[in-house]
């Protein structure tokens, strides 16, 4: 029989386990219930259990340990000696320096201005002969333009068929003088580059001229002029030149300089052609012992060469004409040159508001086929 001592002990006991239970959180409950449960757990395991886990843990510690002493390298191929069994030593590598790139804009070489104009390439035409000059467009190939703007010389519509930039449109205004032009006389012009007619030389110049409606019917009055060419003209510039294209009194005319006997003399006439195109084609040789012949529209015309101021005021023109008339091409008006071709209008001032020619296919050339191709 238990003593009434023991039993006062036993409960008080038990009262205190019950507190200490009411006073502790669950969670702290629980987590000295689990490490009660390991400890009892592992209490319970058996002893060659126990030696296994402490070989395993002992295991990973050691990897550990040597994985941090000796991280992974890279590994490096392995660069095999060279072959040398052919008696050559190795080829040694090129070393190429990387180009450095330029700094800011590329600046442009400006071009060398020349003295005097070049002279272009001259291709060779299918029917034979060379173009030594091809001056179809005016924006292009000619040398200069001594106009008082560049609108007086445009590419414009074909007046007939209406084809596009098929012409060269020549304006000029009787306020077109000096020092807007080289002149006191209103002039619209374009110059070929020198170097194209030399001394010596025998050239073809052949264009397609237009007169339109409003061109003066009668050409110019008897006190005036009114010129359409005189290519083969250069330095000094003394006068007229010794031959040259114009429309006068109602006639296109063919006259010469000052130098001619008689003075003036004019050498063809044929009737102001309006509305149409009519082709011009000068064939001459640029001397002092030079000469001149002319072609209307592929037909070569009658020049006269005698005593009489035209041909029309000779009872004897027909004795007095020839195909090729001799002509010093480089008398005092034009003995040092350059000499050039041109595409012009130019008239006396106060003579007209305005004049307007159309022109294409101004071509110079070695032969008339290669002249008269365009």
């Amino acid at each position: 029989m238990t003593s009434p001592r023991k039993l006062a002990v036993a409960a008080f006991a038990a009262l205190m386990m019950l507190s200490l239970l009411i006073s502790v959180p669950a969670g702290a409950a629980a987590s000295q219930a689990g490490r009660t449960a390991r400890v009892a757990s592992t209490r319970v395991a058996p002893k060659h259990e126990r030696r296994s886990r402490r070989k395993h843990r002992l295991k990973k510690h050691n990897k550990r340990h040597k994985r941090a002493a000796h991280p992974k390298r890279h590994k490096h191929p392995v660069v095999s000696a060279p072959n040398t069994s052919s008696g050559r030593a190795p080829t040694t590598p090129v070393k190429i320096s990387p180009v450095k790139p330029v700094k800011g804009p590329v600046k442009s070489v400006a071009p060398t201005t020349p003295t005097t104009p070049t002279t272009p390439t001259t291709p060779v035409t299918p029917g034979g002969g060379q173009v030594l000059f091809d001056g179809s467009n005016p924006s292009s190939g000619w040398w200069l333009n001594q106009s008082a703007s560049a609108i007086r010389t445009i590419l414009a519509s074909d007046p007939l068929t209406g084809a596009s930039d098929d012409t060269t449109q020549v304006t000029v205004d009787n306020a077109d003088v000096a020092p807007l032009t080289p002149t006191v006389n209103p002039r619209a012009q374009l110059v070929s580059p020198g170097g194209i007619i030399n001394s010596g030389g025998t050239y073809w110049v052949s264009f397609e001229m237009y007169l339109p409606a409003s061109f003066p019917a009668g050409g110019a009055p008897s006190n005036g002029f009114i010129l359409l060419n005189e290519s083969g003209y250069g330095a000094p510039y003394a006068g007229s030149p010794p031959i040259a294209l114009y429309a006068n009194n109602g006639d296109f005319e063919i006259q010469r300089n000052a130098s001619s006997s008689p003075a003036y003399q004019v050498a063809w006439q044929s009737p102001i052609v309006r509305g149409q195109w009519v082709r011009f084609t000068f064939h001459f040789l640029h001397s002092t012992n030079g000469w001149f012949e002319l072609y209307m529209n592929g037909v070569q015309q009658e020049l006269y060469d005698g005593p009489a101021q035209t041909p029309a005021s000779d009872p004897n023109a027909a004795a007095n004409s020839t195909l090729q008339m001799p002509v010093n091409y480089q008398d005092s008006s034009d003995n040092t040159g350059p000499w050039y071709a041109y595409e012009q209008v130019y008239y006396s001032v106060n003579t007209f508001p305005s004049l307007t020619v159309d022109y294409k296919d101004f071509t110079v050339a070695t032969t008339q086929a290669a002249a008269e191709a365009g």
